[in-house]
């Protein structure tokens, strides 16, 4: 009797299996982006606003072409039309570090939408780190 429950228990799975119709797993990804793979120091599979913060400096240093630690127009490349204008908050024509990052600064919590303190990397991929 057993053997027979079982059977009849198997048998919608495993015809399910067959035609097709049973949970598909999810499609493999590529897994997050590198600057989130590579900015994940303790790697916990989530960025805190320290590991945030050291994305946004090294985007600022790799967009410094001539390593002077200031971005001119030039630097921002494709930006949209006054976004550097936006940045610039002295009006001297160069973006320092401190100015970048204030323009950044409330990236982080536009981000963090559980309010958690951490970003995930579904999170992370909704913001655009190129202007």
């Amino acid at each position: 009797m057993l053997r027979h429950v079982l059977r009849l228990c198997s048998a919608p799975v495993l015809l399910a299996t067959c035609l097709g119709i049973a949970q598909a797993d999810p499609p493999p990804t590529d897994g997050p982006p590198a600057p989130f793979q590579q900015g994940d120091k303790n790697h916990d599979g989530q960025l805190d606003r320290g590991e945030f913060g050291r994305i946004i400096i090294d985007t600022f240093h790799a967009r410094d072409l001539n390593g002077d630690n200031v971005l001119t127009a030039d630097e921002l490349g494709s930006a949209p039309a006054g976004l550097f204008d936006q940045i610039d908050s002295n009006k001297d024509k160069r973006i320092f570090e401190q100015e970048y990052l204030d323009f950044k600064r409330d990236d982080f919590d536009l981000l963090d939408r559980n309010s958690n303190e951490f970003l995930a990397p579904l999170e992370y991929q909704q913001w655009r780190i190129e202007f």
